[in-house]
């Protein structure tokens, strides 16, 4: 969980267009709020980092977990069993989140 969270901290050197595409960097709001998510799951101690950890071109940061067996999506603190690759969104100055 370590390395997923050096990650997420690390988003904060990112620039508005840091991929020459337009991509907004994340707010410092969103890395916090990530960032204390994956402390949170790290402390509970019974959870596995994410498989990736990334910015998304709307400028939030996705953390996913891939298992054949069971998915799980996790949506601005709310749980919703799906059938596809576990992921968090968190989103704007609020940390509210949604599915993209």
């Amino acid at each position: 969980m370590d390395e997923a969270i050096a990650k997420v901290r690390s988003f904060a050197d990112l620039k508005d267009d840091f991929d020459g595409e337009g991509t907004p960097a994340p707010s410092a709001t969103v890395i916090d709020n990530a960032v204390r998510w994956l402390e949170r799951w790290k402390e509970d101690g019974r959870h596995s980092p994410p498989d990736a950890v990334y910015v998304s071109t709307s400028g939030t940061i996705m953390m996913e977990w891939y298992s054949p067996a069971k998915e799980l999506e996790v949506v601005s603190g709310h749980m919703i069993a799906t059938r596809g690759a576990k992921f968090l969104t968190i989103r704007g100055e609020s940390g509210a989140g949604d599915n993209e």
